[in-house]
């Protein structure tokens, strides 16, 4: 009888985890929405301002601009929880190159995914005679 009862105990204890477990994954997909509806209820203005930050680092710059940019790209990011965020940027530096502030860049900022929101930032080192 003991053991019927511990066992019953231990299926309770399990059948618990895993409703707590389905709530916890109930509140993330809904906060997830959330999210989404927020970044899709962002007026044109806002969006634009977000955009801008990153906008003005476009084109050919020296290192010492895509320095800045990399820094802000970095505090822009560390204040989002999840890179699943829409405002979340990924900055990529062609053949994994070190910034060098003697150098100059082309930098290129998209919205990859049409929302809106600038979400990819590529930067390759200049070479002078290309056609870039």
């Amino acid at each position: 009888m003991e053991n019927a009862s511990k066992a019953l105990l231990i299926a309770g204890s399990v059948l618990i985890v895993i409703l707590i477990i389905g709530v916890g994954m109930l509140v993330y997909s809904s906060m997830q929405g959330t999210i989404d509806e927020g970044i899709r209820q962002m007026s044109n203005q806002e969006k634009d301002m977000f955009n801008q930050q990153f906008m003005q680092y476009e084109g050919r710059k020296n290192g010492s601009n895509v320095k800045a940019l990399q820094s802000k790209v970095n505090n822009n990011n560390s204040q989002i929880e999840d890179d699943k965020d829409p405002r979340y940027v990924t900055m990529t530096i062609k053949d994994n190159a070190a910034i060098n502030t003697a150098r100059t860049y082309d930098v290129t900022v998209t919205d990859s995914d049409g929302d809106g929101l600038v979400d990819t930032i590529t930067v390759e080192p200049y070479l002078k005679g290309t056609s870039k």
